[in-house]
């Protein structure tokens, strides 16, 4: 779904880091599907297909990242305003404990985007170490993020109630039309 400027919609899901690893048994993707995993967060994966590998990953990685409530709204902030600052139209925003998601104008480049979405994780990240303590010495970010092109109105609207309702009670949520909620 194409925008103003030729820029087009796009929902961008940032997780916090070490939360989804190799072989979890909610489903996942390697880079590149080097691994395959037959399931995804609906339809799980067969139990214990990937369990050496999820065991193997939990051992080796650093413990995950949960953003304290206090954050949610702070880092939701940091990420719109970084967005907006640069002549970005967010629709719909939403930050919890694991994970940020935004509905968001961007050029229809996945490299630009990278770029653009790796600024505002630096952004929010300063502001974030700025403010709590917890968060100053620890990775906050997954490498990486998740970039949903936007197909049609009906999908923009779907994306939107996704990131505004269904983020858990606690998430702090912002739309131009609503402002902010937690």
């Amino acid at each position: 779904m194409t925008t103003s400027g030729g820029q087009r919609l796009f929902h961008i899901v940032i997780n916090t880091h070490s939360i989804w690893l190799h072989g979890d048994p909610k489903g996942f993707r390697s880079r590149g599907h080097r691994i395959y995993s037959s399931g995804d967060y609906r339809n799980p994966e067969p139990r214990g297909e990937h369990a050496r590998l999820h065991i193997y990953q939990l051992e080796h990685s650093a413990p995950p990242t949960f953003l304290p409530s206090g954050a949610f709204a702070v880092v939701g902030r940091a990420i719109v305003e970084n967005l907006s600052s640069r002549g970005h139209t967010v629709q719909a925003a939403s930050v919890n404990s694991t994970r940020s998601h935004q509905l968001v104008s961007l050029p229809n480049d996945f490299d630009q985007i990278k770029v653009i979405i790796g600024w505002c994780k630096r952004f929010a990240t300063r502001v974030a170490r700025q403010r709590f303590d917890a968060l100053r010495d620890v990775e906050i970010w997954a490498e990486g993020e998740t970039i949903k092109p936007i197909r049609d109105e009906s999908h923009r609207i779907n994306a939107r109630d996704y990131i505004l309702i269904k983020q858990g009670a606690d998430a702090w949520t912002w739309s131009p039309e609503q402002g902010e909620s937690w």
